[in-house]
């Protein structure tokens, strides 16, 4: 079915689909199209397919080994894509109870092998854009498992997003994770400004007018982000240089337009 202008895309979506249902059976309940096939800007050499499935119950051990040969089965059926899949498993529970609940998430994504992981409301901007921009691949409408977002949750989870960056762009020590951490940063900067969801890409463009002193940083993250992405031999030079400056400002800003809004508010 042809949920994005890319053919090869739209049939690797399709095995997805039906590889994952082959796994889950009909504890798959649903799996929707996220990241940026949905919020725009989606680059064809280097962005990432993005999914996420809904589980009715808890996935066992042996289906969680099946998914995991199975995502490596697509990814050597398909090396343009390997590295390039994201896929979150988690339950119809889980997303009705995460702001009270702690639950497990399954996790296949760029840089990481398949992987369980525990996790709450630091999760809240995944399914904020899965109720505002999923589109299903399968299934009913994200609505039938999540209520409805407030702008406020979306400003207070991308304030989180900041002070998370803010201390893991410290510990880095190849260029990439530098890089994805900027332009996140960006758009977590707009979206507790402007209090709406975007792109990096555009995130970005509207951040270096917006803090003009780190202009030059944002625009090197964009550069390589487009352009040097997979060169191995850059990434393993060192940090992105301006990364740890830029996610600090990032925090101190946020911080303070938050609290301007609760106050005004």
């Amino acid at each position: 079915m042809g949920f994005t202008p890319y053919r090869d895309v739209n049939a690797l979506i399709d095995t997805l689909d039906s590889e994952i249902a082959r796994v889950l059976g009909p504890r798959l309940v649903g799996l929707y199209l996220v990241g940026s096939l949905v919020t725009g800007d989606f680059d064809h050499h280097v962005s990432d397919i993005d999914l996420i499935a809904v589980a009715a119950t808890e996935i066992p051990n042996d289906e969680l080994t099946d998914l995991h040969r199975m995502h490596r089965a697509i990814a050597a059926a398909h090396p343009i894509w390997d590295n390039r899949v994201e896929v979150i498993y988690v339950t119809r529970e889980a997303l009705q109870t995460f702001r009270v609940e702690r639950y497990t998430l399954a996790v296949v994504s760029p840089g990481e092998p398949f992987h369980t992981l525990e996790a709450g409301t630091d999760w809240l901007i995944n399914w904020y854009l899965l109720r505002t921009r999923g589109i299903a691949v399968r299934g009913p409408s994200p609505a039938a498992f999540l209520e409805p977002f407030t702008t406020d949750d979306l400003v207070d989870a991308a304030i989180g997003i900041a002070r998370d960056l803010a201390g893991r762009v410290r510990t880095v020590t190849r260029r990439n994770p530098g890089v994805y951490m900027v332009l996140t940063g960006c758009r977590a900067l707009h979206s507790v400004t402007l209090r709406a969801f975007t792109s990096k890409r555009r995130a970005a463009a509207w951040a270096m007018d917006a803090m003009p002193d780190h202009a030059p940083t944002i625009a090197d993250a964009l550069r390589i982000w487009r352009t040097d992405w997979y060169n191995s031999e850059t990434d393993n030079a060192g940090p992105l240089a301006g990364a740890v400056d830029f996610a600090d400002a990032v925090v101190l800003r946020t911080d303070t337009l938050r609290k301007n809004q609760m106050t005004t508010g």
